[in-house]
């Protein structure tokens, strides 16, 4: 009996120390992904808000030139930028999880879905606007469409939205609305949701913009040249697909699996690369898009001009006096005239 007793806590010891080391492995793991988030959100922010920057900038002064691709990726570039500020909460409290109510926590998933169908919708729309914008054999109602570049904007939004609200009611806010608890951005035990997020989110825009590619080549034998021209589009297309397909494949996984820590560990790195792919996404923004480069170099001269103008002129405020002796006809007698030279 003895035996059997000793054999049942050297077990229960076993599996503490296993469960203790396997929990110290998913802390690491979330914390170092944690660190290289840092770095990817902190450009993608400041990309973000220079963007914004520079856009105003480019409304205010020609508005006559402003463009449906300026349109479009400025509201991408917000769309983008709000999922880093919902990535706050996930960068602040790793390699825990953010402690809120249900309520709070089904709102701030609510967000983040609305964010992530807006980004992925605006994708598509970008190359709707490429495949028929150059076509003359369109009918005049898609000839109004296309003229409206802000309003189909809106339009894909309050879409985006009513996709969220699907996700929002399947994935349901989980016991008592005021209890506290861990807040993951896509748990859900409902199998549905999950599979419902991987439709909707990643499927249905990536199909949409299979057909558009090649409704685009159909249409048009230049389209392949225009997407060359435009890199933006097809860069932050790619970008964006990868990062999406490597964080629903985790999201989908955990459906069948259940949820160790190590696991939790894995669906946190798989949402830092879904952050990651906006934060890398904003910075293709400002260095891709023409009048956000040249808006980019101009602030980059201007500051250097600056700090130039600075240093010369805190040069001549300050002359530097060099004194050096020279002879003159006198040294033949043992005589030196000191010179005072003034060098700005």
């Amino acid at each position: 009996m003895s035996t059997v007793h000793e054999h049942i806590v050297s077990m229960g010891t076993f599996t503490t120390v296993e469960h203790f080391t396997e929990g110290n492995r998913a802390d690491d793991l979330a914390s170092s992904a944690n660190y290289c988030y840092a770095l990817f959100g902190a450009l993608g922010f400041a990309s973000a808000l220079f963007l914004y920057f520079s856009f105003e900038k480019s409304y205010r002064k020609a508005r006559k030139k402003w463009t449906w691709m300026d349109s479009i990726l400025c509201t991408y570039s917000i769309c983008e930028f709000y999922v880093i500020l919902i990535s706050i909460s996930s960068l602040a409290h790793r390699p825990r999880y953010m402690m809120t109510t249900h309520l709070g926590c089904a709102i701030l998933s609510f967000s983040f879905n609305v964010a992530c169908i807006i980004g992925a919708l605006h994708q598509t729309l970008m190359l709707f606007f490429l495949a028929f914008r150059q076509d003359s054999s369109i009918p005049a109602r898609l000839q109004k469409v296309l003229d409206s570049p802000a309003l189909c904007a809106v339009g894909m939004s309050m879409v985006s939205l009513i996709l969220s609200i699907i996700l929002a009611v399947l994935r349901g806010p989980h016991g008592h609305l005021d209890n506290i608890a861990e807040c993951q951005l896509d748990a859900s035990p409902s199998a549905s949701y999950r599979v419902a997020k991987f439709i909707i989110s990643f499927v249905l825009p990536n199909i949409i913009t299979v057909t558009l590619l090649v409704i685009g080549k159909w249409s048009n034998k230049n389209f392949l040249q225009s997407l060359k021209k435009k890199a933006i589009f097809p860069t932050v297309i790619l970008v964006t697909f990868f990062t999406r397909l490597y964080y629903h494949v985790f999201l989908v996984k955990t459906v069948s699996t259940p949820v160790l820590p190590y696991q939790k560990a894995m669906m946190s790195v798989a949402e830092y690369v879904l952050f990651g792919g906006s934060s890398v996404n904003l910075v293709l923004v400002l260095w891709l898009h023409e009048p956000c480069r040249k808006t980019l170099q101009h602030t980059v001269d201007d500051l250097r001009d600056c700090v130039i103008g600075r240093e010369a002129r805190s040069q001549v405020m300050n002359p530097s006096i060099v004194i050096s002796d020279t002879q003159d006809s006198n040294e033949l007698e043992g005589e030196t005239t000191p010179v005072v030279n003034l060098m700005p």
